[in-house]
């Protein structure tokens, strides 16, 4: 006898069943006492339904897990999950909220320069291209071209001297082919991935100028941006129902004729707010995938992922983010934790008994936790209004397979990760597509600047020993376009100490968002757009397109954006050799001079390229 063996279910039933029949036949028994049938009967029944409450329904639910257990474990392991994963230590709070001065209006030149070198950084943020999105800084279409002809005129040429060669030693069997190196070039220029790679190059540079015309024909630059409830009235009075506090950064005006669109001052209601974001690896991803392929098709189990998973993490309580069956909880309509279900009832007496004094008192000591608990709340009952207005008829099943997977299988196969502070949406009609969320702002720093910095952290970290597997990426390279008359440039907006909101939009390999360089009032900045429509709820993420020499960098660098296209990393790999294979493969040193000569032959000088050769010198 084993009591997780038995059937506590038909147990039960039997014992009831049997008490029932007794007292059928002796229903005068019941009330007589001990001693008769029907007494007897009503006792044992009364046990058997304390003990079946008491002990089988823990048993039914304990051969429930055991089942599932030993089901999850057969999914798991035939799935071969080779994905990559977080191999840290597995962070299960959230990181502090990072501190930043905060820039509302434009970037700012960094501190540290000279006069001339910090008119040099504003004059190089300036721009005489009429208000627009510029588009790619430079194309390598002609360089492409010039290429392969250099290629080709190469080849022949050294065929040539092969056959030379060849005359003179005859050692090698090898060198007395004279078409050997031409046809190693034809082969090149044949060769199906050079030519998918110079087609998707132009596609892509063709689809970029076409999108970049319809938003400037849009006028998305001239957009208000998106209002954040964390800029209201300082981040002193959150408010994730719509601030009551108008906000230079991101203001924007209501709609009088739209009563949804602005709160009771008439004031436009809060559409992001930045707060704690968490995310799972791709190991974590193709363990839900696979349980939730057990039972349904593969389509919902990426749907199932990335439009209510997802959201659902980021709705949980900071405390219980990193639960995965706390996120399957609010997707089946329960609350997060079965602790808080139990107590809930419970919790809200006991708010009603409090006093007014003691209430307030209570808001002066944890402010600082209503605020950062409020808009996970939010978020959890906007997600309810959503699935109760569109949730599958699948949702809930799905949510339920996870829950018990994760309760039998235990934490370790559904690990979630914080990824510090980032952006969601709350507006109740979420983001359009192609709408300015806002602008990537930061301290603006000429090039050599920008590596003079890096090259003295790097320095101070070696010295000290402090070098970081992984450094923080708040910095992006901003370029002016070959088309504006001052000529190609480049500067970097680092936006660690000084930014604004889009410094908090984290990473995702199938982002909400992206970044275009604009000019704007005569100045380059750096738009922030939507790419789709976004959902109440959706994180606000674009791809940081980085690239490393590391390995160590691109081994720490593991991409939590849960999605199907996930890469893995965040980081782009490229040894030391790929930047100068892509420079001799698309400006190889012919067209390098070509270009000089090109440059010394230009008649034509603006205004503004005499004024910087006579600043430097040049007359």
């Amino acid at each position: 006898y084993h009591p997780i063996g038995m059937d506590w279910e038909k147990f039960n039933l039997d014992v009831i069943g049997m008490c029932d029949a007794a007292m059928a036949r002796d229903p005068e028994g019941v009330n007589l006492g001990s001693g008769h049938l029907g007494f007897a009967a009503q006792k044992i029944k009364k046990l058997m339904e304390e003990m079946y409450c008491k002990y089988g329904c823990k048993r039914r639910i304990e051969m429930e897990e055991s089942e599932a257990k030993n089901k999850f474990q057969q999914v798991l392991l035939t799935s071969g999950n080779t994905e990559p994963a977080m191999q840290v230590e597995w962070r299960k709070h959230a990181f502090p909220e990072r501190k930043y001065e905060r820039l509302e209006n434009a970037s700012v030149v960094c501190d540290g320069l000279s006069e001339i070198d910090k008119s040099y950084a504003i004059y190089e943020l300036g721009t005489s291209i009429p208000d627009s999105f510029v588009g790619l800084a430079y194309s390598y279409t002609e360089g492409g071209q010039e290429s392969e002809a250099w290629m080709k005129t190469v080849a022949d040429e050294t065929s040539q001297f092969t056959t030379q060669a060849s005359k003179v030693k005859k050692k090698k069997k090898d060198a007395n082919d004279p078409n050997k190196v031409r046809t190693a070039a034809i082969a090149l220029a044949k060769d199906e991935g050079v030519v998918r790679a110079q087609v998707r190059t132009t596609m892509t540079a063709l689809l970029i100028q076409v999108q970049d015309k319809v938003m400037t024909d849009l006028g998305v630059m001239h957009q208000p941006e998106a209002r954040s409830a964390n800029w209201d009235d300082g981040d002193n009075a959150r408010c994730y129902r719509g601030g009551a506090t108008e906000v230079e950064q991101g203001f924007k005006p209501a709609n009088a004729s739209d009563p949804n669109s602005c709160d009771s001052n008439g004031l436009s209601l809060a559409e992001v707010a930045e707060q704690p974001v968490w995310g799972i690896d791709c190991w974590t991803r193709r363990n839900v995938t696979s349980v939730i392929e057990a039972e349904f098709s593969p389509e919902i189990a990426v749907e199932f992922v990335e439009k209510w998973l997802l959201p659902a993490i980021n709705a949980c309580p900071v405390e219980l983010a990193h639960n995965m069956a706390a996120a399957a909880r609010i997707l089946e309509g329960l609350e997060p934790s079965q602790l808080q279900e139990t107590q809930h009832s419970d919790s809200l007496s006991q708010e009603a008994d409090e006093t007014q004094s003691e209430s307030k008192s209570q808001n002066c000591t944890s402010c600082k936790d209503t605020k950062s608990n409020e808009s996970h709340i939010f978020l959890k009952h906007a997600l309810e209004s959503k699935i109760k207005k569109c949730g599958p008829m699948w949702l809930k099943a799905a949510a339920a397979l996870i829950r018990l997977a994760s309760d039998s299988m235990g934490d370790d196969f559904f690990r979630i990760h914080p990824k510090g502070h980032g952006s969601v949406v709350i507006g109740e009609h979420g983001l359009k597509a192609n709408s300015l969320v806002t602008y990537y702002r930061g301290e603006v720093y000429p090039s050599w600047r920008w590596c003079e910095k890096l090259d003295a952290i790097e320095r101070t970290q070696e010295i000290l020993n402090l070098r970081p597997n992984l450094p923080d990426f708040y910095n992006m390279a901003m370029e002016r376009p070959m088309k504006d008359p001052r000529g190609y440039g480049m500067l970097f907006v680092d936006a660690s100490r000084k930014s604004g909101l889009g410094s908090s939009f984290s990473h995702s390999c199938d982002p909400t968002c992206e970044v275009r360089v604009v000019a704007l009032n005569g100045r380059l900045s750096l738009a922030m757009t939507t790419l789709r429509d976004l959902e109440r709820g959706e994180e606000l993420t674009f791809d940081y397109n980085a690239v490393t020499e590391s390995l160590n960098e691109y081994r720490f660098a593991v991409c939590l954006c849960g999605h199907q296209k996930c890469r893995g990393s965040f980081l782009h790999f490229a040894t030391a050799d790929c930047y100068q294979q892509v420079l001799s493969r698309n400006s190889p040193i012919a067209v390098r001079f070509a270009n000089l000569a090109r440059g010394c032959m230009k008649k034509v000088m603006s205004k503004e390229d005499s004024e910087l050769l006579l600043k430097h010198g040049f007359n």
